[in-house]
């Protein structure tokens, strides 16, 4: 298999597949265009170049390496970049906490008094208020769970890195070895900004506005010049790291689920698999277009990580939900799922739209939904389908 949505063809059919490799190119294309403008934010501080010059900018030179490489490119540059991005953090956490007095007695002082450092909030009561706080210890462990397993799961973002492993083995270790690069790579970004806080409030300087801007001009304003460049190179590798592979994941899907199948059905003679690249190549180009036009419209959604993550969360639900009614059950058909998927998606526009739920429980609920009402579907809706896929 190239994609995750194959599997779905397998199980279920060829609507389904589309279905789900279709929610995935809206998901991505839409969480990249706001990672796009993310990375702008950071290019016009260093160039002092408008956004829309830096998004330019930024989007040229990710697309050469993916046009050029492919998936190769993709997973060493992102090795490299990893080590580059994270080792910048860390030297950076160390300088900015030296300009502090007191170091990080002080900063953990100050911190703690005003609450910065409470890592869990275990408050739990089946109120309607305990959906709208977004970053409590629960939504965090059942919510986490379920956007975690989505992405790491259902997106061919993710998946492409899995199935380039050369055994089942290696892929898996690779899954359970990311827990503690991440856990890791969290730790240092919040204390980081932790120190940031206690310092922008013991000097009385204004911290720089939007708060997505706050790192990175530190960085260039205070840093000295060979440190801040380094950092700076940091945080725009680990950006063109995720670029480069949604860009990969969204040709080769647009490719593999949409236009090979159609080929296929219309018959003829088959294709070379150079045929295919070279048209993935054109997608990679395409979708670089998209992702630059919906940067541009991400400068107005407000902050850049809850931004994306809202986002993805909504469309998360139901490809979760298809995904284990598929893997979990003999009984739900094609069209039973396909049901299923659609109340979910329904179900969560109305949620982000009409209600304060908190975006961490997007997940959660658009799986529920979409398992529960598929499931029931499956008793009501005849699927000839059925038999030959489960």
């Amino acid at each position: 298999m190239f994609t995750a949505y194959e599997l779905m063809q397998r199980r279920f059919g060829q609507r389904i597949r589309k279905l789900t490799a279709g929610t995935f190119l809206i998901l991505r294309a839409l969480a990249e265009g706001v990672r796009v403008f993310a990375i702008s934010i950071v290019i016009s501080i260093i160039l002092g170049t408008g956004e829309i010059g830096s998004i330019i900018l930024i989007v040229c030179l990710t697309l050469f390496y993916t046009f050029e490489g492919g998936m190769t490119a993709v997973i060493w540059t992102d090795v490299v970049q990893m080590f580059l991005y994270v080792g910048g953090a860390i030297l950076s956490f160390f300088v900015i906490l030296d300009k502090i007095p007191g170091g990080w007695g002080h900063v953990a002082s100050v911190a703690g008094d005003l609450h910065k450092l409470q890592v869990f909030d275990f408050r739990f009561s089946f109120t309607p208020e305990f959906f709208t706080r977004t970053y409590s210890f629960w939504a965090g462990l059942i919510g986490g769970a379920f956007l975690t397993t989505a992405s790491h799961g259902t997106e061919q973002l993710m998946v492409q890195r899995l199935l380039a492993a050369k055994t089942l083995r290696e892929s898996r270790l690779a899954l359970f070895a990311s827990w503690l690069v991440i856990f890791f790579q969290f730790a240092l970004f919040l204390t980081i900004g932790t120190i940031l806080f206690v310092y922008y409030r013991d000097t009385g300087l204004p911290a720089p506005k939007p708060s997505d801007r706050i790192y990175p001009a530190f960085i260039w304003n205070n840093l000295p010049h060979g440190v801040a460049g380094l950092v700076i190179a940091a945080i725009l590798a680990a950006a063109m790291s995720n670029l480069s592979a949604a860009l990969n994941a969204l040709a080769s899907t647009t490719i593999m689920d949409f236009y090979k199948p159609m080929l296929a059905l219309r018959g003829g003679k088959a294709k070379p698999e150079e045929y295919f690249l070279k048209l993935a190549k054109l997608s990679t180009l395409a979708w670089g277009v998209v992702l630059f036009g919906i940067g541009l419209v991400a400068r107005n959604w407000g902050s850049v990580l809850e931004a994306g993550l809202s986002i993805a969360s909504i469309l998360y639900g139901g490809l979760l939900g298809v995904f284990l009614l598929g893997l979990l059950t003999r009984r739900v058909g094609e069209n039973a799922a396909i049901a299923g998927m659609v109340a979910g998606l329904l179900v969560m526009f109305y949620v982000k739209v009409y209600t304060p739920v908190a975006w961490t429980w997007y997940v959660f609920i658009g799986t529920t939904v979409t398992i529960c009402i598929g499931y029931l579907a499956s008793f009501v809706v005849k699927d000839s389908s059925m038999e030959t896929h489960a």
